[in-house]
């Protein structure tokens, strides 16, 4: 059994880094001088993504919380 800290419900969100510098250099060239999200909005827990690479490497034993 593989361990996952918390109780997998912990979310995160990934994005590419060429998609993230290509945001900040976009907005280093434009005028807009407000906050800005150049993040990706959508969130998955810790454990679907525990779920998928197990599944990915062939194995699922379960995890341990």
């Amino acid at each position: 059994m593989e361990q996952v800290y918390g109780n997998g419900q912990q979310t995160r969100s990934f994005q590419y880094v060429t998609d993230l510098v290509d945001g900040l250099v976009a907005l280093m060239n434009s005028n807009f001088s407000l906050p800005v999200n150049i993040g990706n909005p959508d969130e998955h827990t810790v454990a679907e993504f525990a779920t998928i690479i197990k599944k990915l490497v062939g194995q699922f034993y379960g995890f341990v919380y």
